[in-house]
C-alpha cells in the first residue's frame, strides 16, 4: 500500500485524490469546453476539408510568388 492510500481520510490535510482528466474515459470534459457528438464532429471534420480542398486548389497569388523568391534570394546571400 502506497502513502497516498494509508491517508486517513478524516485528515483534513490529504485531500482526496482525484482522477486524472485526461485519462478518465468517462469524465466530463473540463469547465468551458463542450462536448460534440461523434456525428456532428464527423459532419464538420467533413465541411472543413470541403473548404479547404478549394482553397488548396486555388493559385498562388503572384504577389507572394514573388515575395518567396526574395526571400530565398536574401538567404542564398547570406554568409
Amino acid at each position: 500500500m502506497t502513502d497516498r492510500e494509508q491517508q486517513n481520510p478524516e485528515d483534513p490535510k490529504d485531500p482526496p485524490v482525484q482522477p486524472d482528466v485526461a485519462t478518465t474515459a468517462s469524465a466530463p470534459p473540463p469547465a468551458g469546453d463542450v462536448a460534440l457528438e461523434p456525428e456532428l464532429q464527423a459532419f464538420i471534420g467533413r465541411q472543413l476539408v470541403a473548404s479547404y480542398n478549394e482553397v488548396l486548389n486555388e493559385p498562388v497569388p503572384d504577389r507572394l510568388l514573388e515575395l518567396l523568391r526574395k526571400l530565398e534570394q536574401d538567404k542564398a546571400g547570406e554568409p
